[in-house]
């Protein structure tokens, strides 16, 4: 390997670290002070950079908040990945997606309220349509196309499991995507229902609840 290509091989390294770090300054000072009252400025400061090596780096703060959640559900899709590759029914990976999601969700619980209180923000990664659905926000082209692209696999990989089980005969016949998202709907919604739960759930209990709940409702009888 020449002088060039082991400059440039550190160079990508220096690079790769800095963004990683620039991340995890943002993320903390975002739930520690919200997004909203975080500037970059702030972000600069504690990470010991200039402002203007932050914007090598990355676009602005909206920017950061994107390569954030993009690089969270990265983190998950690879969980989920795993959990589909598993020789076990499609049953089994349902409970344990489930499982997985519940873990994940207090895995980024801080984060996740960034989100909860700052509904502005919110509304730039999803947007409410009639009937109370709920969709990534991207029409307006805020977020990067890669980003969107990784929602929708996460999404469609949950579809493939459960047509998975329609055509082993463990599920009845259905609509794999509504399926999918009243999946995601039950975890999401017991995960946040804050002040009406009757009791604190564990992950298992969640985890157990909600696949019994589920599974029996699209089980083939």
């Amino acid at each position: 390997m020449s002088d060039f290509d082991l400059r440039k091989k550190r160079e990508l390294k220096r690079r790769k670290e800095n963004r990683e770090y620039i991340l995890e300054v943002a993320e903390k000072l975002f739930v520690k002070n919200g997004y909203r009252k975080t500037a970059m400025d702030d972000i600069a400061a504690e990470a010991q950079f200039s402002k203007a090596t932050i914007y090598r780096y990355f676009e602005g703060k909206l920017d950061i908040l994107i390569h954030i959640v993009q690089d969270s559900m990265n983190e998950y899709r690879d969980i989920l990945m795993d959990i589909i590759k598993d020789n076990i029914s499609a049953e089994k990976k349902i409970k344990k997606i489930i499982h997985s999601i519940l873990s994940y969700f207090q895995k980024k619980k801080n984060l996740a309220r960034v989100f909860l209180v700052e509904r502005d923000l919110m509304k730039k990664f999803v947007r409410v349509e009639k009937g109370g659905h709920f969709f990534h926000n991207f029409k307006k082209k805020k977020v990067p196309g890669d980003l969107e692209a990784l929602f929708e696999d996460i999404f469609n990989q949950m579809c493939k499991v459960i047509k998975e089980g329609i055509s082993a005969g463990e599920f009845r016949k259905m609509d794999p995507r509504e399926a999918a998202f009243l999946l995601n709907s039950m975890v999401r919604g017991f995960h946040f229902q804050g002040f009406s739960k009757r009791k604190d759930y564990s992950i298992d209990e969640n985890a157990e609840l909600i696949s019994d709940i589920f599974i029996n409702g699209i089980k083939r009888k």
